[in-house]
């Protein structure tokens, strides 16, 4: 850098020997991928049963961690607490970790009337000191379509769980 008077020249061929500093753009990029397993406890489908969600968080952009991390979802009570595992303790997401969050929901009736639940999760972050941020809708990967509707390669579709048929719905919807 020609501009810079502290540089000296090693080689003695006039042409200082300082480096060539390139800036890499940071860019977060988040992946939520939310899967379902319906929960009936052995005994048949029934209202009060549960679906387990398991949601898993990876860091996919270039940027060391992210910080501020919120996972909400509405269908399981809004911002919800954790993860259950994957933080390092420092509760920023780094490029080497997967956060694991896994939560409940209880089946209603309306859910067995509807024969299915759909529901997505989304998640914020930001870069470090807020420079940037980043957000992802959840992503269903049993869902063989897989749409990535912002086209941030990662897919974002909701994650669908079809409740089996019983006899308990067919008394309530003969």
């Amino acid at each position: 850098d020609p501009k810079n008077t502290a540089d000296v020249d090693t080689e003695g061929d006039g042409d200082p020997d300082d480096p060539t500093l390139i800036k890499i753009a940071q860019t977060p990029i988040l992946n939520l991928v939310k899967k379902a397993r319906l929960n009936d406890g052995g005994d048949g489908l029934q209202i009060g049963d549960k679906i387990d969600y398991t949601l898993t968080l990876t860091n996919t952009g270039n940027t060391a961690y992210l910080e501020n991390v919120v996972v909400n979802d509405p269908l399981l009570g809004g911002n919800l607490t954790g993860p259950i595992s994957g933080d390092n303790g420092d509760s920023k997401l780094d490029l080497s970790e997967t956060w694991i969050y896994e939560i409940s929901y209880t089946l209603t009736k309306a859910d067995l009337d509807l024969g299915q639940v759909t529901n997505s999760a989304t998640v914020f972050a930001e870069a470090p000191g807020g420079t940037s941020s980043a957000s992802d809708v959840s992503d269903d990967p049993d869902n063989p379509l897989n749409v990535d509707s912002n086209f941030n390669g990662n897919p974002d579709d909701p994650t669908v769980l079809s409740l089996p048929k019983s006899d308990l719905q067919l008394l309530i919807n003969p």
